[in-house]
This record gives C-alpha cells, structure tokens and sequence, in this order.
C-alpha cells in the first residue's frame, strides 16, 4: 500500500499503482509471515459510512461536499478509495467491482456539481448583462443630462451656413435670422471679408457641402476663422483636418434624415438609443444642440475619443447600406434593410472586423444592430454613391493594402460589390 501510494503520488498513476497492490496483496495474503494481513478489518471510516441507509456516499464524494480541492488531491482521493477496497478482503473481482461502484457514484456527484455550477455561472451571466444594459442606458441618461445642464438657457450664435441643400436648409430654418447663406467659396470669400449686414465677423461656419469641396473651402477661408468651421460631412474626414491641422474642430455626425428639399428632418430613434444617435464634439457643439432643438432633434456632445467611435459606425452604414442597396437596384435604404437585411448586416460585419483588424477600433456587437434599427428609422432615405474618397473609398483603399501586400482581403464582398456597380475599377 505504501508502494502504491507512493507511485501514486509521483506518476499520477492512480489506476496502475492500487492494481499492482490488489495483485501484491492477493499474494501475500495467504503468507504464513504475515498472519497479520490474512484477515484486515475494514476502516472503522468505511464501515460506518456502509452501515448508513440510502445511497452510499464514497470518501471522495464526503470530502468534495467538505472542502474545495485541488487536481491533485483528487488523484490521491481516488487511489485511497481504491486501495481501501484492497484491505477490506475480497476476491480481486469484488474489489474491482466494489471500486467501480464507488467510482460511478464519485461520477455522479461531480456531474451534479458541474451542473450546480453552471447554472450558477449562468445567473450571474444573467445578472451581468441585466447590468450592462442598465449601465449603458445610464450612460446615455447621464450624456443628455449633461448636455441639457450644458446648454440650459444658452443663445444661438449667428453663423454662417455653406451651402444651401437639404442640410444647410434645414440648418438655416432651425437658425436666427442674423445667419447668412452662401453658395460659393467666392460668397463665402466676400463674407467673411466683407461682412455685409455685420455678419461673419464671429460665430460658427457650418459647411453643409460634399466633402469632395472641403478642402476648396478649407483654403478660402482666413486662418484665424478656421477654427470656427463646423465639418457636418459622414466621411472619414480625418486625414484632410490633420492636413490642415483642423484635428479639433467642432464635427457633427447627423443621425437624421432629410427625404426631399424643405421636409422636416426625421430623427433616427433605435430602441437601444431612443433619444437618437446625433452627436458633435468641439467648440460649435453646444450651438448646434440648441439649433437642432427647432425641430426637437436631440444631439449629444461627446469627448473625441467617443466621437471617432461613433463616427465609425456611421461609416460603416453608410457604406454598407448605400453598396448594397445600389447593388441589388433598391432606391430607398428601408428597402434595402425590408429586402436585404441579412445581406446588409453582413456586409457592416464584414467592415467592422476590417476597421478592428486594421484600426484596431472594435466596434460591439449591439452596434449594428442599432444601425440595422437606424435604417428602418430612416427608411426614405435615399440610396445614393457619392463621395467614394471619404466612404467608401476608405474600407477599398484597407482592401488594396492588404492585396498588394500579399494578404487576404479584409473585406472582398464590399471591394466585389464596388467593383460590379462599377464605383471602382
């Protein structure tokens, strides 16, 4: 038994070692030099636990419902039960089948406890995300309040609004009438040096145009007034404001739709972020709030750090829903969302994990299917390709890198998608 015990220990062999002693022990147990173990008594531990009624319980099962222990001790536990059996007596055939029998009974008590556990693993999984939900929806609670307590009896600032389509239309009817409109860089030129009517001395500059005449606007505009341009555009703007060194900027992400010239804006609610998903950072946000309130449009002020992270997002729709409504012939994004919905969360899937394995900026899970909920909010939207060099051109040019430097494709159904409707080569 020491033998065995010992072998056990060393090797981890608790099958091997207590059947090497259930051999040993049949052979010395008829030796006339040692009387002493031709006829062992069962341990007074075993004995009392066999006298009780019902269901017996192994001495491994009794010290695992006792105490936590380790692998281990569990090996050891084991070849004590089997070697218990040794002493008791017995033919070699009722000892296996005595340990086998305490062995399945140890199985089931484990089993039971895994079972136990999981379902106790399961609750908190549960309860964990009971409160994230809880926390997130504070979260969000907590951004409006403070924008409320930010912009609490605040005044709109006269501005000037670049460009006069759906949004800087809108944006001309949420404003004062002290706004000034221009067309052109050469009215916007005139503006500012002129200032007719008083106007464009300060205040924001909200340049509701493509992003394709940014940087047009960007160099007509004095350098000392730079820093109160607002960037309202949905694209990857990035590299154009470090060009400029325009990097904190006040920017905008509009979550809102303007169907048609004049119609009033539609907020894009989800149920995950019911007070909308507009948001703008820098020194115009707070004006813009209050602006957007004209047609009770509600907006967060965020932190840069979360404002790329949300800026992303919109990317990602916008490129997802505009390739594949363009796609499959679908003129409105609802209809896209109605008819493709699978092919089009695909698709912002496919994005997300470039922009993660890329950028190394993940994007959650539950935010697409906030943006899958966006899209039905704003199902009249129009489907339109434009502004390749800051949509998506962005996730092509990631393909590109990738291909020309001998690796898979980050995202091959969008790059196939803009090679078919021929928005690249």
């Amino acid at each position: 038994a020491g033998m065995a015990s010992y072998l056990s220990r060393r090797n981890g062999s608790f099958l091997c070692a207590p059947l090497f002693v259930l051999l040993l022990t049949d052979c010395v147990a008829f030796s006339p030099v040692s009387p002493a173990l031709s006829s062992p008594a069962p341990r007074p531990a075993l004995s009392i636990l066999r006298k009780k009624t019902g269901p017996v319980l192994s001495p491994f099962a009794l010290k695992c419902a006792n105490e936590k222990v380790q692998e281990s001790n569990i090996k050891e536990s084991i070849a004590e039960v089997e070697m218990s059996h040794v002493l008791e007596g017995g033919t070699l055939v009722e000892r296996l089948e005595r340990t086998m029998e305490e062995l399945r009974n140890l199985q089931s008590s484990v089993k039971a406890d895994i079972k136990t556990a999981e379902d106790v693993l399961s609750e908190k999984k549960r309860v964990l995300e009971m409160l994230d939900d809880r926390m997130r929806r504070l979260n969000r609670e907590l951004l409006q309040a403070q924008v409320e307590e930010q912009t609490a009896g605040k005044q709109k600032t006269a501005g000037i609004i670049v460009g006069d389509g759906r949004v800087g239309h809108a944006l001309k009817e949420m404003g004062m009438a002290e706004d000034v409109t221009v067309r052109s860089t050469s009215e916007l030129r005139y503006q500012l040096k002129q200032q007719p009517g008083g106007g464009g001395g300060s205040g924001p500059i909200y340049l509701c145009v493509p992003n394709k005449v940014l940087r047009e606007v960007i160099e007509a505009t004095p350098e000392h007034r730079r820093e109160d341009l607002v960037f309202m555009g949905s694209g990857h703007l990035a590299p154009l404001l470090a060009e400029f060194g325009l990097d904190n900027n006040t920017q905008a992400f509009l979550f809102f739709a303007i169907p048609k010239l004049g119609a009033t804006p539609v907020d894009g609610h989800t149920p995950n972020n019911p007070e909308g998903l507009t948001c703008a950072t820098g020194k115009w946000a707070e004006d813009l709030v209050v602006r957007l309130r004209h047609f009770d449009l509600r907006c967060t002020i965020l932190d840069p750090a979360h404002f790329r992270s949300r800026g992303l997002r919109r990317l990602i729709w916008t490129c997802a829903v505009h390739a594949v409504g363009k796609l499959r012939g679908h003129k409105t994004v609802g209809a896209v969302a109605e008819a493709h919905g699978e092919e089009l969360v695909g698709m912002m899937r496919e994005l997300a994990a470039a922009a993660e394995s890329e950028l190394g900026e993940a994007i959650p899970p539950d935010a697409l299917d906030d943006l899958l909920s966006y899209t039905h909010s704003v199902a009249d939207f129009p489907v339109v390709m434009k502004d390749l060099t800051f949509r998506n051109g962005f996730f092509y040019e990631l393909s590109q890198a990738a291909t020309n430097s001998g690796r898979p494709d980050p995202c091959p159904t969008h790059s196939k998608a803009l090679r078919k409707i021929k928005a690249v080569k």
